[in-house]
């Protein structure tokens, strides 16, 4: 996690990328979040981070958060690094805001049976890889990666499978939920991130179990709340406005944080 001294204005993506490019330098997956209340960057790894559950409701900031991770990728990996997967339930700005980009490794998803497919699809390309693991003696693509690059060959992308508004296509949600005893926790290990968001997580409770939380809203309300009963928070204060969220790292470490902005095209 990097926290340089910044602004303690609103911040657009634009405004971040000088810091933001020093910051990804020899980073496997490095993404912008924002900016914390004292005006410092919060720029973080995904393979740090690993998996992630965003919560919030409707107009608080879910979306733009996806889309300021999509972005921050595509800007600092190409497509032989990272490879993305996203599914969104409501075909609304992700297909837009990633028309053209190479990192794709499928069109937007927004029907359920093409992500029923996409997930076999990334649960046997993780069966492939475990078996190259064994075969090379590796446990993590990182040391796969660097293995191949010392003998001048082939490398693997990460895949990251960026999960949008996926209450609206339930079925897949109850699967990927299915996942989290079993495929999820050794997904890091293959190279696979997977980050879902929702209007809440009280139906599907298995998905609090993902590593990295973050809360918009009323869903951050109550757990800063919670956090201030007892253990200790970087900054104060109560957040209201669009895009102040709570990135919780641990359940004794949280940063609250405003979320950059994302210009979506027209």
């Amino acid at each position: 996690m990097d926290m340089n001294k910044t602004t303690n204005d609103p911040v657009r993506f634009d405004e971040l990328l000088p810091a933001f490019d020093v910051f990804a330098k020899d980073r496997e997956l490095p993404v912008m979040i924002g900016v914390d209340r004292a005006g410092q960057n919060v720029f973080a790894d995904l393979v740090d981070l690993s998996h992630m559950l965003i919560i919030g409701g409707i107009g608080s900031g879910k979306s733009n958060l996806m889309h300021l991770l999509i972005r921050s990728l595509c800007h600092a990996k190409t497509e032989h690094e990272v490879q993305l997967v996203l599914m969104n339930g409501k075909m609304n700005e992700l297909a837009m805001d990633t028309k053209d980009t190479p990192q794709l490794m499928y069109p937007v998803i927004t029907e359920e049976q093409q992500s029923h497919r996409a997930l076999i699809a990334i649960q046997d390309e993780m069966e492939r890889r475990r078996v190259k693991w064994i075969e090379t003696g590796v446990h993590t693509l990182a040391d796969y990666n660097k293995q191949q690059k010392n003998k001048g060959q082939e490398t693997l992308p990460y895949i990251v499978l960026m999960m949008d508004e996926m209450t609206y296509m339930y079925d897949a949600w109850l699967y990927f939920a299915s996942l989290v005893d079993t495929t999820i926790p050794e997904a890091e290990n293959f190279g696979v991130i997977f980050i879902m968001s929702a209007l809440d997580s009280s139906r599907l409770r298995s998905l609090n179990r993902l590593k990295t939380k973050v809360f918009f809203g009323s869903n951050y309300a109550y757990r800063y709340g919670e956090h201030q009963r007892g253990t200790h928070v970087h900054a104060s204060g109560n957040l209201a406005k669009r895009g102040e969220g709570l990135l919780e790292l641990s359940s004794k470490e949280i940063i609250p944080f405003q979320a950059a902005l994302v210009e979506l095209p027209e």
